[in-house]
């Protein structure tokens, strides 16, 4: 994994990404994914061709997420 400062978030790996559950912090919702905290940032995400799935939850509270 790899976060750039244009807002490219490059995920790498081999298989199905991990499933990531949804928690109430602070009445707000969030992920246990690290990437969360860029819920306020544009983003794009590019992922390795190895993946073969996503994860449940990966991406949830990115607010401003782009293909």
């Amino acid at each position: 994994m790899a976060m750039y400062e244009n807002g490219l978030l490059r995920l790498s790996g081999k298989g199905e990404m991990k499933n990531y559950s949804v928690k109430a912090v602070n009445k707000k919702k969030n992920t246990t994914a690290f990437w969360s905290g860029y819920s306020d940032i544009d983003l794009s995400v590019e992922f390795d061709s190895n993946i073969t799935k996503i994860g449940d939850y990966s991406f949830f509270g990115l607010n401003k997420l782009f293909p």
